[in-house]
C-alpha cells in the first residue's frame, strides 16, 4: 500500500451511511405493500370433518394459518377439475410459504368417502400436509360451506340434470379465511384473472399478521447482498486511493452484511423446509441462470473462509500478505455480492415460475 495521505474522519461512517439507508429503503418498501385490511364477513363456526386421509379435521388444526377454501364434488362433469387445478397452480405459488393452507369441500359427501378423495386428490400435485380434501354428515358441511363460508351447495333436481352425474349447483368462487377463523374475501376462482386476485387477497391477509413475513427474506437478503456491493466497491476506492481507515470501514460493513445475509438465507431454507423456488424462463435465460446459480454458491462457499483470512491479516498488520490475498477474495466476494442481487430479480421479478 502506498503512503497514507491525510483522511477525512467523517469517511469512517460512510459505510454506516450506507447501510443506514439500505434498511430504510428497505423499510420503506414493506411499508409500501401494506393495504388497508380486507373487510371482516363473517365469522366461520366451529366444525369437525374427515380429511382425505381419514383423520379428523377441526377449526383449530388451521389456527394461525391463512387458508383458502372451494367447493366441488368428485362426479362433477363441469368446472370442478378446473377449480382443482387453480387450486394447484395456488398451492405452488405458496409452496415457500408455510403459513397457507387450502381447503376443498366436497358437496357429495354420501359418494365422496376419504378414499375417493384421496384417489381423486392423486390425480393432482396435493401436499396432503397443507392441502386438506374434506368430507362428512351432510349438515355439518352444509353449516361450514354455506352457513360459515358462504359458498352455495344446491341439489339439483332431475329435470335440471343435463347427465346422470350432474348432480349439483355449486360455487366456482374460492374464499380466504385470515388466522383467527374470520371469512375475509371471495373470488371467482374460473374468470381470467381470478387466479391473481386470489393470490392478492391472500397475501394482503398474511401481510396483516406481520411486518416482515417469509417471503420478504429473499429481497431482505437481495438488499443485503446488494448493500455488501456497494461497501466493497467503495472500498477498493478508498484503498486505490490510499484512505486506508475508511477502506477498512468498507470492508469490514461489507463483511457484517455478508454474515447477516448467510444467517438470513439459512434461516430462509429451514422455514420454507429446503424447497426449491423454480425460474419461470425457458432456454437460454433458464440456462444463464442455472450457470450463474452454481457459481454463485461455490463461490459462496469458498469466499467465507477467504475473507476472513484476508481481514484477519489486514487488522493484524501484515499487509504485504493482505494485499496478495486480497487480490482473489475482492474480485470474488464482489462476484457473489452482484449475483446474489441478480438471482433474486431473476427469480422473483423479471421471471418468477
Amino acid at each position: 500500500m502506498s503512503a497514507t495521505p491525510q483522511t477525512n474522519p467523517s469517511l469512517r461512517f460512510l459505510p454506516f451511511g450506507v447501510v443506514a439507508v439500505t434498511l430504510l429503503l428497505a423499510a420503506a418498501v414493506l411499508v409500501s405493500r401494506r393495504q388497508a385490511p380486507l373487510p371482516v364477513i363473517s365469522q366461520v363456526d366451529p366444525f369437525l370433518l374427515t380429511n382425505q386421509l381419514g383423520e379428523p379435521v377441526s377449526l383449530d388444526a388451521l389456527a394461525g394459518r391463512v387458508w383458502v377454501a372451494n367447493i366441488i364434488f368428485t362426479r362433477c362433469a363441469g368446472p370442478c377439475r378446473e377449480m382443482t387445478h387453480r387450486m394447484e397452480r395456488l398451492q405452488a405459488q405458496f409452496a415457500t410459504e408455510p403459513g397457507v393452507r387450502f381447503v376443498t369441500l366436497t358437496a357429495d359427501p354420501e359418494f365422496d368417502t376419504p378414499a375417493i378423495l384421496s384417489r381423486f386428490a392423486s390425480k393432482f400435485t396435493v401436499n396432503p400436509a397443507r392441502w386438506t380434501f374434506l368430507t362428512g354428515r351432510k349438515q355439518d358441511l352444509t353449516r361450514l360451506a354455506v352457513g360459515s363460508l358462504k359458498l352455495t351447495a344446491v341439489d339439483k333436481t332431475p329435470d335440471q340434470r343435463a347427465n346422470p352425474e350432474d348432480l349439483f349447483i355449486h360455487s366456482t368462487i374460492s374464499v380466504v379465511v385470515d388466522g383467527r377463523g374470520r371469512l375475509r374475501t371471495s373470488v371467482e376462482t374460473l374468470e381470467p384473472d381470478g387466479p391473481a386476485k386470489l393470490q392478492a387477497a391472500v397475501r394482503r391477509v398474511l401481510i396483516e399478521s406481520s411486518v416482515i413475513k417469509v417471503s420478504d427474506l429473499p429481497a431482505i437478503n437481495a438488499s443485503l447482498n446488494g448493500t455488501a456491493f456497494v461497501l466493497l466497491i467503495l472500498g477498493y476506492v478508498f484503498i486505490r486511493r490510499g484512505q486506508r481507515e475508511a477502506h477498512q470501514s468498507c470492508m469490514l460493513s461489507a463483511f457484517g452484511c455478508s454474515c447477516v445475509f448467510l444467517v438470513s438465507y439459512v434461516l430462509h431454507k429451514i422455514l420454507v423446509r429446503g424447497v426449491h423456488t423454480p425460474i419461470g424462463a425457458e432456454g437460454f435465460i433458464r440456462t444463464a441462470y442455472h450457470l450463474m446459480l452454481v457459481s454463485h454458491i461455490l463461490l459462496a462457499i469458498v469466499v467465507v473462509p477467504l475473507a476472513l483470512v484476508t481481514i484477519r491479516r489486514g487488522l493484524a498488520g501484515r499487509l504485504d500478505k493482505h494485499r496478495q490475498l486480497a487480490r482473489w477474495t475482492w474480485p470474488i466476494w464482489v462476484y457473489v455480492s452482484l449475483t446474489g442481487v441478480l438471482i433474486y430479480f431473476m427469480l422473483y421479478r423479471w421471471f418468477p415460475a
